[in-house]
C-alpha cells in the first residue's frame, strides 16, 4: 500500500486555494478587458448589419425601379 504523504504528493490534498486573492487592480482589469471586448463585438455586429442594410436598400431600390 502507498503511504499517505505520498498519495497527497501524486493527487493532491483536495484543497485548492488561489494563487493570490484578488486585488482591485484585478478587478478593475477584467472588467476593462470585458467592457473592451464587449464593446470590440458591439461594434463589429454594427458594422456588419449596417453593410447589410445597405445593401437591402440597393436591392430594394433597384426592384422599384
Amino acid at each position: 500500500m502507498m503511504d499517505a504523504d505520498i498519495l497527497a504528493a501524486l493527487y493532491g490534498t483536495g484543497m485548492k486555494q488561489p494563487a493570490h486573492q484578488a486585488t482591485l487592480t484585478d478587478v478593475i482589469l477584467t472588467a476593462a478587458i470585458g467592457v473592451l471586448l464587449i464593446t470590440a463585438l458591439v461594434f463589429g455586429l454594427q458594422k456588419c448589419l449596417n453593410d447589410y442594410i445597405r445593401e437591402l436598400e440597393q436591392e430594394y431600390k433597384s426592384l422599384i425601379k
